[in-house]
């Protein structure tokens, strides 16, 4: 299997600094924080020896990038940035589940990907895990016996689904 560490402020330390010095991981989950604004851990993804041995960028939640990037984490919407630490052959994935035309052009625009040149993959929104329920209420919004059937059926569902697997 493919060794991984998770690198983020609490983790981080000159023991684990080594270890992905020495490729002995070949997966980091790491912060866009720890990317950009931690000095020692951005100066090794920046050295040609280590940038040379990236096999991809997979950011999940892209659309924090748009959401996030202007007030409540800068470093989300700088994350293009990173394209100048790496090789160009290296690829950048963005990957989530909500991801609308208006945010979609956003986020290719705050990481520099081309429309013309990377691929997008739409996969839709039906899951077999998402259903849509009317619920008929009595009263008006204190009518909490409506809501809390709802609940129970979907929890009990959940449960019963989950337990046959």
């Amino acid at each position: 299997g493919l060794s991984a560490v998770a690198v983020n402020r609490d983790t981080y330390s000159d023991a684990i600094h080594k270890e992905i010095q020495e490729f002995k991981h070949r997966v980091i989950i790491t912060s866009p924080d720890m990317c950009l604004k931690h000095d020692k851990f951005r100066l090794l993804l920046s050295t040609t020896t280590f940038a040379e041995q990236i096999a991809a960028f997979v950011i999940d939640e892209a659309h924090c990038i748009s959401q996030w990037g202007d007030s409540f984490c800068v470093e989300y919407a700088e994350l293009g940035t990173l394209r100048a630490f790496v090789p160009l052959k290296v690829p950048f994935l963005v990957v989530s589940a909500t991801l609308p035309p208006a945010v979609l052009a956003d986020v290719r625009k705050l990481v520099h990907m081309n429309a013309d040149t990377s691929y997008h993959v739409n996969l839709g929104t039906d899951r077999l895990n998402i259903a849509w329920f009317v619920q008929h209420m009595k009263a008006a919004k204190t009518d909490l016996e409506a809501w809390s059937s709802l609940f129970l059926n979907t929890t009990r569902r959940r449960t019963l689904s989950s337990s046959h697997r």
